[in-house]
Order: structure tokens, then sequence, then C-alpha cells
């Protein structure tokens, strides 16, 4: 395999120009995939964008469920949905912020490409997204997430096997571990366990780097990933995770009881395509641990490893075996970008092998996007939703992010009608003076005692007072009643915060200093010239 060389400088200005250009246009065209998935991208993206406009953080994501809210974006890979919000304030439609966000990620990997020294990064970029599995994650399931990762994880492993790049610098491994799994926590999975097989191959060095790098990442995240398993065990999330259509079992390659059978056959190709060109190209004698790491991922995604994916296996929780095709791919494209001529008819057939699994893939339609703004409340961004993509007009949340209590709470909102408090057991006369997406403020003047239904999910972490002493609430049973004495008062919720996710910042502030100081150390090193006598 030929080494490449780092295009010049000019050159590589003029394609971030092109890319970018070209990214604007495609971002700015109204269209979305109708993949199953699109929707809870959708609705996460529209509410990151509530809340940052609101001046908040989203922990808690107000208007799902009915306008009564759920857990926020650190029960799911966070980046995303914050970025594509942020970017949806600037657009002024939470879409269109999404729509030029998953088109960043892929000018991100072209640029990556490029400064890898991969010379054709043209063609490297043309064989990511010409991917069967690539494409089934854009169109067939809309796993955003998980497409937004590609560039970082294709950077991680192509550090880890590529023979042109030395091993990384300690903090830019980290960084790049730290990114991923906030981008999206099943590929990081999926790549650490290939760092770990790869690594021992090259030496002792590269080992230590990565474990070095791997736990000074899981510092960096541990204010995502601490809170996270908290409240997954919280809601029950294990049974929605790995139940019905996420059943591993039924996702294997090949699988005679597949949920998505046409989907299966096309992946159940790709898995094929790849192991047709590991031996077409010969990488079993030229690139021994390619080679190894893509019949690795292959062989993990099809039956022969059932027994890894059985019910109680870690590799459970990753659901879909298939996903082992994406860093697959991943492997295989530095090689077969940098293969030359063009012209040699091995790699005509090779283009052929690699394309041929697109002609079974089962492609959704794509689908008009909806303008979710910065205003639209659940009402409007639900209908729009639901007229687009046919989902619940309710923008309902998924359902791991649901506590037991939610069917109680569901049962309540008739009682609520379009209000966001009442209190009709009291006659109170009742004023929202602040409903925020982390704090809630209420004025209410109550002629006899009684309860105060507000349309808020109870969650463990709010905080509710009455005239500023913590009020008697009725916990852990649907939406939050607070017990009203009569006469005038002032009622607030406020938001607290999973402790954990205190200790995980801690932990993150200790691995940021444990990065910085071999650079500090370095700069106010005195050099032994300019030491005193």
């Amino acid at each position: 395999m030929p080494r490449s060389h780092r295009p010049t400088r000019g050159s590589g200005f003029a394609a971030v120009v092109v890319l970018g250009a070209a990214a604007l246009v495609l971002a700015a065209l109204p269209w979305l995939p109708s993949g199953p998935d699109i929707y809870v991208h959708a609705a996460w993206a529209h509410q990151s964008m509530r809340c940052l406009g609101a001046g908040s953080p989203p922990l808690w994501l107000p208007d799902m469920n009915a306008g009564c809210g759920s857990p926020g974006i650190r029960l799911y890979s966070p980046a995303g949905p914050f970025l594509a919000g942020l970017l949806g304030l600037v657009a002024g439609d939470a879409l269109a912020g999404l729509r030029v966000l998953l088109v960043s990620a892929f000018v991100l990997l072209a640029i990556l490409l490029r400064r890898g020294g991969v010379e054709s990064w043209p063609m490297g970029l043309a064989l990511t997204v010409l991917a069967t599995p690539v494409l089934a994650d854009l169109f067939t399931r809309s796993a955003i997430s998980e497409l937004l990762a590609l560039p970082v994880a294709w950077w991680l492993l192509d550090r880890a096997v590529s023979r042109e790049h030395p091993d990384p610098a300690l903090p830019m491994a980290t960084l790049a571990l730290a990114a991923l799994w906030l981008l999206h926590a099943p590929t990081t999975v999926l790549v650490v366990l290939l760092l770990g097989a790869a690594a021992p191959c090259r030496s002792w060095r590269s080992t230590r780097l990565w474990v070095r790098a791997g736990l000074a990442a899981s510092a960096l995240t541990a204010w995502h990933w601490l809170p996270m398993l908290r409240e997954m065990a919280m809601v029950g999330g294990a049974g929605a995770l790995k139940g019905g259509i996420f059943a591993a079992g039924s996702n294997l390659l090949g699988s005679p009881s597949a949920h998505a059978p046409a989907l299966n056959t096309a992946l159940s190709a790709a898995a094929v395509a790849l192991l047709l060109v590991v031996l077409v190209e010969g990488w079993q004698r030229t690139d021994p641990l390619r080679a190894a790491l893509v019949t690795l991922t292959v062989g993990l995604a099809s039956p022969l490893a059932a027994p890894l994916w059985a019910e109680g296996s870690p590799l459970a929780w990753l659901q879909f075996p298939w996903r082992w095709l994406v860093p697959a791919t991943l492997l295989a494209i530095r090689p077969l970008a940098e293969r030359t001529p063009v012209s040699n008819p091995r790699s005509w057939i090779l283009g052929a092998i690699w394309l041929a699994p697109l002609l079974l893939l089962p492609v959704p339609p794509v689908v008009r996007a909806p303008v979710l703004g910065p205003g639209d409340g659940w009402r409007v961004a639900g209908e729009r939703l639901h007229t687009a993509l046919g989902s619940n007009p309710l923008l309902v949340d998924a359902t791991q992010n649901r506590p037991p209590w939610y069917g109680d709470a569901m049962r309540e909102l008739p009682l609520l009608g379009g209000a966001l408090a009442v209190a009709p057991a009291t006659g109170a006369i009742l004023e929202i003076r602040e409903w925020s997406p982390l704090e809630r403020s209420i004025g209410a003047t109550a002629p006899r005692p009684g309860p105060l239904l507000l349309r808020l999910l109870d969650y463990p972490w709010w905080q509710v007072t009455v005239d500023g002493r913590p009020a008697a609430a009725a916990r852990n049973r649907g939406l939050i009643r607070v017990l009203l004495p009569a006469g005038a008062h002032t009622i607030r919720v406020r938001w607290t915060g999973n402790p954990l996710s205190r200790l995980g910042l801690a932990l993150a502030l200790a691995g940021i200093l444990a990065l910085l100081a071999p650079r500090w150390r370095s700069t106010h090193r005195r050099r032994p010239d300019t030491m005193e006598p």
C-alpha cells in the first residue's frame, strides 16, 4: 500500500471552502430522512434549542410529555442535541440546525481524512458516504448521533491501526475518546474494544497510551455518565433499551427473526462485501492487523457470536449487532481510498463489491422538514412533527426516559386541561409568574387548603417550596402535587440536579488538571543555563 503525502496548504484551503459551501447548500434543503429515529432526534434538538434560548442548560426538557417535561439529554449522547439546538438558535429552526450539524460531520470527516494524510481524501469521503451501513443509519434508521460520531471514530481507529502514523499524544487521544462518548456512547464501546484489541499488537507503549487516555476520558465525561447510570437504574431503562425490537438476538446478521428483514439482508450483504474486500486486496498478508479487525467486527455481528449477545451479556446493551459494520467500514476507508490507479480493473471490481449491497437496501422516502422555532411550544411542535413524520402530537419522549409513575402522570393530564397548574378543590386564584425549564413560580390565593396540581412530571430532584419553606408534596405518583394552605402564597419549584453530577464535575476538573499538568511543568521548568549559581 503506497504511503500518502499531505496535500499543499493552498489546495487544502480551497477544498475546505468548496466543502463548506456544499454543506451549506445541502443543509438549506428542507428535507429529512423518515427513519424511525428521526422523530426523537428532532424533538431533542428542538427541546435543547428551547432550553438554550431560555438561558438554561438542557437538563430538563420542559415540553416533552404534553408539557409535563422529561429528564434531560444526559440520559443519551448529549453532544448532538446540544449542538443542533445551538445551531438551531442561530438558524431560527431546530431542524435546520440538525441538518447543518449532520452535513458538518461529513465535512469534518473530509478534513480529518486530508489531515490524516489520505491523499485521495475525496475518494475516502465518497466511500464512506456510499457505504451500506452508513446509508442504512441515515435513511432506514435516521440514527443521527451515530452518524455524527463517524469523524472521531475514524480518527481513533486510523491512529490505532495505520502504519503511516505514530500513536497520538495523550491529550488528543483523551479528548477524542471523550468527544466520541458524548456524541454516541455505543460507538465509543465498539471503538474502545477495537482499540483494546489493536494496541497490544502494536506495542506496550501503545497499550499504555490508550489505557491512560481511556481513564482520563472517563474522568472528563463523568459529569454525564455518573448521573446517567443512576437515572437509568431509577427509571428502569434496561427493559426499554434491550426489549422488543431492541433485543440483540433478533438483530444478528442473517437472523430468521429479524425485526427488519430487508435491512438485515442488505447489511448481511455488506458484511460479505467487507470480507471480500479483505480477500481481494490480500490485507491478511499486507496489513494483517486491519484484516483481523475487519474480520473480527463482521464475526461479532454474525450468528457465530450469538452467545455473546445473549440476555445478560454486556454486549446486549448495544442492541444491534450490525453496529459493528460501521467501524469495519471505517477501518477499510484508508487503504481503499489510497488504492491506485483507479483505472486498474481490480479497482472496478472492488467498487462493484462495495456498492452492490446498496441494491438491497430499503430506502424510505424523505419528508419535508417542519419548521420548529425557539418560540414553538409542545402543542405547535408536536402537531408539526405529527404532520410530517406521523409521530405523537403530544411530543412524548422515548420510553427509557419515563419513570415508573409515568402512566399515573398521563392519567392525571385531563385534570389540567390546557393549564399549567390547577387547584379546583380550593377555589384558588393562580398566577403563573415564571415557567422556565429549571424554575417554576406560581402565586396562589386560596380560600381554603387543598392540593395544587402542576404540569410537571415528578422527578426526585425537583425542590418544592411554599413561601420559601419546603412543601408537603406528593412524590413518585405522577405529576407533582403540593398541599396548598389557605391564604396568599408563593410556590416555587427548582431543579436541584442529580448529586452525582457534582461529583462528576469534580472528576472532570481533576482530569483537566491532570492533562494540563505536564504542559504546565514543561513551561515553567527552568533551563540549566539560566539558573543562578
